[in-house]
């Protein structure tokens, strides 16, 4: 019998250069995720990023990341 498996979805929120997208690629697996070390706003919208790999599942966990341009406060 198969556990039922979760799924965590993560809202990233933060300042402009704070690593949002960075750690959206990290732990999505996802390489196709545009992140730089940058102190202006990279990601212009909020995007949605499902795990692709087993990197992301390797607790029994689904994760899914709502990434959003830097707050400029």
């Amino acid at each position: 019998m198969e556990k039922n498996k979760s799924t965590f979805c993560f809202l990233a929120i933060g300042h402009c250069g704070a690593g949002k997208s960075a750690l959206s690629k990290l732990l999505t697996g996802n390489q196709n995720i545009v992140s730089m070390n940058s102190t202006q706003s990279v990601t212009s919208s909020i995007s949605y990023h499902k795990c692709l790999d087993q990197t992301a599942k390797r607790w029994g966990y689904s994760l899914n990341i709502i990434d959003t341009p830097g707050l400029d406060i």
